[in-house]
């Protein structure tokens, strides 16, 4: 299981590059014809979903598929300052794979 924590401030627009590699070989994966979701919550047992990135919603962009590399985008103010987890899951037709997770922490931003 693979973990990651992100730290974004709530006044900007963020752009989170990801790559994704084999630990043992070193070879990228292939993300061709995949898509993805992610979801972020207060706890990882909230009901509440603070913010969801999919593929169809444009939140996980396509970077380079087959090189193993997407993007994370997200908006100015989507999420309230605060302590959050989220889990990235990788969906091959019908199979969900999860990829990465951990906390995301978002702070006050100082420019207006």
């Amino acid at each position: 299981m693979i973990e990651a924590d992100i730290t974004i401030t709530n006044n900007a627009d963020w752009s989170i590059p990801l790559i994704f590699t084999d630990e043992a070989t070193g070879a990228s994966y292939d993300f061709t014809g995949d898509t993805f979701k992610m979801h972020v919550r207060a706890s990882a047992s909230s009901p509440v979903t603070s913010l969801a990135l999919t593929t169809a919603n444009g939140g996980v962009a396509s970077t380079d598929l087959s090189a193993g590399k997407i993007t994370l985008e997200i908006g100015k103010g989507d999420l309230d300052p605060g302590s959050y987890v989220y889990d990235l899951i990788r969906v091959t037709g019908s199979a969900e794979e999860y990829l990465v997770g951990g906390a995301l922490t978002v702070s006050d931003g100082v420019t207006t």
